[in-house]
């Protein structure tokens, strides 16, 4: 049997963050005062910044460089604007998008914003999402190209599922025993093949998102002597 208490990462090569200080730098409205001492996924780093305005907010440091966060939020509230769209398929993407990265009691947020995952600033406003994003297309989601950065225009597009499935940069999260390690890591860990997790997880765990969660059945089932 495999130890679940085992340390998934002791056996693959991990690539850290290049750490770059940004302290006392300013990004838009935005002062780096200190390391918060908060990390998200690989290590992100968390800072505490004086807004314009004179309030002081917690950010993590790659969006800030990319622009994607510009203030304390104080002229970035969510906008509800009339755009007579509410109920439709691309707003309840938007939506869904939104709470996932923003709202803690969100059933997802632990594997979005929990993670460091967030929505660039322009995409707060729906009716700049739209602009950016059209329409969404019949049998689509909003797809992020690289899973671990935020949603903003430049990393996101709409996509079937089987477009999904088919992207093999996507890096899948799976829950097991309180700890989130991706497909490929499991494989590793399991002694199967990606397709062979991939299809078990497929069939027989329940999903939210862009997350699998691993039920003890399941998990004796993948930590059995092979």
């Amino acid at each position: 049997m495999i130890n679940l208490g085992y340390n998934c990462c002791n056996d693959m090569e991990v690539i850290m963050p290049k750490l770059i200080d940004m302290v006392g730098k300013k990004f838009n409205k935005l002062l780096v005062l200190r390391d918060s001492g908060i990390r998200g996924a690989r290590n992100r780093i968390k800072y505490v910044c004086l807004c314009d305005c004179g309030n002081e907010s917690i950010v993590f440091g790659e969006p800030l460089r990319r622009g994607h966060t510009k203030s304390c939020g104080c002229d970035k509230s969510i906008k509800m604007t009339k755009h007579g769209m509410h109920g439709t398929p691309t707003y309840r993407s938007w939506d869904k998008m939104i709470q996932r990265c923003t709202n803690p009691n969100s059933e997802a947020y632990r594997y979005y914003g929990g993670r460091g995952i967030g929505v660039c600033d322009d995409w707060l406003d729906f009716s700049k999402f739209f602009v950016d994003m059209g329409v969404r297309p019949k049998d689509t989601t909003i797809e992020r190209l690289d899973s671990n950065s935020w949603y903003c225009k430049e990393n996101c597009k709409w996509a079937t599922t089987a477009e999904q499935m088919n992207n093999t940069s996507r890096n899948i999260i799976v829950s097991i025993s309180s700890r989130l390690i991706t497909v490929k890591e499991l494989a590793q860990l399991t002694g199967r093949t990606y397709n062979n997790v991939n299809n078990i997880l497929w069939k027989h765990a329940d999903r939210i998102n862009n997350c699998y969660i691993v039920n003890d059945e399941l998990r004796q089932r993948f930590f059995k002597e092979v």
